[in-house]
């Protein structure tokens, strides 16, 4: 083992690797000095880009599948009628087993209208959202039968408020800063 630090290769690696633990070192030190994001750095990002914290307008709701239009335009009056119970009524009259157990439960969905029981039905989503939170409607006729929907909740279009996403803000900016400072003080040495 003795001279294997004079070898010209050996030698050349270990002043490599000793060059590199000091810039490594050096630039770990400086990276400590680079101030994190304040409230207000983190305040101007929400303002300047709104569009990154919208939340689109969403609606859960439950239906009762039935065979025909004729079995649709009877079911709306039915659940609508006072003390009617609609989980009893998707019992008697949905013919979709997969949400019968469940109250007719299809979830929460957007204006996109990606049911996971019942696949892509943009129009049967954005007919429910104009029926508003506790609305009764149908029949709509879809690939699947024809539904009858009962909206349990809407919420509009809106943006997630700041406190939601502060923390995930701060972490976005500490890594762009830390990257930019990184690649400056790199440059540097």
């Amino acid at each position: 083992a003795t001279g294997l630090s004079k070898r010209t290769e050996i030698a050349r690696q270990l002043d490599q690797q000793r060059r590199d633990l000091l810039i490594r070192t050096r630039i770990n030190e400086l990276m400590a000095t680079n101030p994190a994001p304040s409230d207000s750095d983190a305040h101007a990002y929400y303002d300047a880009n709104p569009w990154e914290f919208k939340t689109p307008a969403s609606v859960a709701l439950r239906h009762i599948q039935l065979k025909s239009e004729a079995e649709g335009r009877r079911v709306p009056a039915l659940a609508k009628a006072k003390g009617a119970d609609w989980n009893k009524l998707v019992t008697a009259w949905s013919k979709d087993s997969t949400t019968r157990s469940g109250g007719g439960n299809l979830g929460t969905v957007t204006r996109e209208g990606a049911f996971a029981a019942i696949g892509a039905q943009p129009a049967l989503a954005e007919s429910a959202m104009a029926l508003g939170e506790g609305g009764i409607g149908g029949p709509w006729k879809t690939d699947r039968g024809w539904h009858v929907v009962k909206v349990d909740t809407y919420r509009p279009d809106g943006s997630r408020p700041f406190d939601q996403v502060r923390t995930f803000i701060v972490r976005q900016l500490t890594q762009q800063r830390q990257q930019g400072f990184y690649q400056s003080e790199l440059g540097k040495l």
